[in-house]
């Protein structure tokens, strides 16, 4: 993960990482010795790669309907062609990923 600015490699954020791991699309690794309480902490490629590929998926069939949104309802609740109903606070996600 890098410290500060974007991945080279995906170019995600940290925020975004965290995000991303806090819905669990993605795994994030913590490695520390034992009895410190700070590490590093280490992105599952193979997770993010995954993540991608549904990604790429659902907009190649162009099935992402929003559901149950409403100007009181900070979630919305998006379908994708073949995977379940994932509920996201859009606030939350955006808050995150800009960080």
């Amino acid at each position: 993960m890098p410290p500060k600015g974007l991945d080279p490699v995906f170019g995600l954020s940290r925020g975004g990482y965290y995000a991303l791991e806090k819905f669990g699309f993605i795994q994030l690794v913590r490695v520390r010795k034992p009895g410190n309480q700070q590490g590093r902490t280490l992105v599952n490629c193979q997770s993010v790669r995954n993540y991608l590929a549904k990604l790429a998926r659902a907009q190649a069939n162009d099935h992402i309907v929003p559901k149950n949104t409403s100007s009181n309802d900070k979630t919305v609740s998006v379908e994708t062609a073949g995977a379940v109903t994932d509920t996201v606070n859009v606030a939350e996600t955006i808050a995150a990923g800009a960080s």
